[in-house]
C-alpha cells in the first residue's frame, strides 16, 4: 500500500509492507535510532535487538514495516491475545526513525494496527512504555490510552474500543 506524508512542505511517498527477515538490520537501527534519547527503553545491543525482533516476528499476527524508496524508516507490531473471557490487542513496539517524526507516521500505523485488532475482535488495546517517556505517553493519551499501572519503568497503558 502506497501513502503520502507531509511534514510543513516537504512530501514523502512510502509503502506498507509485512515483516521480512530481509529487514532485519535496519529494523536494529530504528530501534537505536528510536530510543537514542532514552536507551534505557531500547535493546542494550545489536544482538538484543535481533533477538526482540526475531521474537516479535514469530509471536504477532501484525507486523508492518514503512518503507521509503525501498528502505525501512518505521515499524509497527501488534498481535491479538485472547482469555476464556476476552480478546485484546497489545501493541508490542512502534518505533520510526527520528528524522522521520512529524510527519504523523506513528498515527497512521497505530490506526492500520488499531484497525486490524478491531476486526479481530478486540476489546480494547494494551501496551506498555517507559513511565519518563512523556512524549510517547503524550501521543498515546491523544490517542485515547489511558494509563492503568506502573511496573519498574514501565507505564501500562489500554484503550477500550
Amino acid at each position: 500500500m502506497r501513502i503520502t506524508a507531509q511534514k510543513d512542505r516537504k512530501k514523502i511517498k512510502l509503502d506498507l509492507v509485512d515483516y521480512k527477515p530481509d529487514y532485519i538490520e535496519q529494523l536494529i537501527d530504528i530501534i537505536f535510532d528510536a530510543y537514542q534519547d532514552q536507551p534505557e527503553y531500547g535493546e542494550p545491543t545489536r544482538k538484543h535487538a535481533k533477538r526482540y525482533i526475531n521474537w516479535l516476528s514469530k509471536h504477532s499476527n501484525f507486523f508492518k514495516i514503512l518503507l521509503l524508496n525501498g528502505k525501512p524508516i518505521g515499524f509497527i507490531v501488534a498481535d491479538l491475545e485472547e482469555t476464556p473471557t476476552k480478546k485484546y490487542g497489545e501493541i508490542h513496539e512502534l518505533a520510526i526513525k527520528k528524522e522521520f517524526w512529524g510527519f504523523k507516521l506513528g498515527d497512521y500505523l497505530l490506526d492500520k494496527a488499531i484497525d486490524f485488532l478491531k476486526e479481530k475482535g478486540a476489546e480494547e488495546i494494551v501496551l506498555w512504555v517507559g513511565k519518563t517517556n512523556d512524549k510517547a505517553i503524550s501521543f498515546y493519551k491523544k490517542r485515547g490510552f489511558e494509563p492503568v499501572l506502573e511496573a519498574g519503568k514501565w507505564l501500562k497503558m489500554v484503550k477500550k474500543l
